[in-house]
């Protein structure tokens, strides 16, 4: 890992979630370089936590695509995207999320809800999540593009020199 400040103590409230938060910006800024093998129980003392909110948090980046999971090996981050494949990936986000909470709306689906509610940390998600609590598909669909919109533009930064 690069060198940086050590974090504060997480709110243990929501520790799976912070912990997720707190391991997917050392990915995405970096500080773990794209390719490396994580170390759980370096990374659990880095961040004041037991191995177990590690691995959960691990668990729910690979199915982001940002670490990789190999067998008998453990986790390694996941190659740097190039700005191409960034850029079709927010493409492809931006046509089905929304259509995901649009139809979550119309069908009252409780597993995407709960997903979205397992994931607030942020006014976007909050927006999404009463959106389709509230039964308005086209709120949820844009609020969903907003999101889209907005993460897109904060990751970008990864590929600006």
């Amino acid at each position: 890992m690069k060198e940086r400040a050590r974090p504060a103590p997480l709110p243990r409230l929501i520790l799976t979630d912070s912990v997720y938060e707190a391991v997917k910006e050392l990915v995405m800024d970096q500080h773990i370089e794209p390719g490396a093998r994580v170390n759980i129980d370096q990374l659990a003392r880095d961040l004041r936590v037991s191995p177990t909110p590690v691995r959960e948090a691990l668990a729910r980046l690979e199915m982001d695509g940002l670490v990789i999971k190999e067998p008998l090996r453990g986790y390694s981050i996941a190659p740097i995207l190039d700005a191409a494949a960034f850029e079709q990936l927010y493409e492809v986000r931006g046509l089905i999320e929304p259509f995901a909470a649009r139809r979550a709306c119309e069908r009252a689906n409780r597993q995407l809800v709960t997903a979205l509610q397992r994931e607030i940390d942020a006014a976007e998600h909050e927006a999404i999540v009463k959106a389709i609590a509230a039964h308005q598909p086209e709120d949820a669909a844009a609020a969903m593009a907003e999101h889209i919109t907005r993460s897109q533009g904060r990751q970008r930064r990864a590929f600006e020199s």
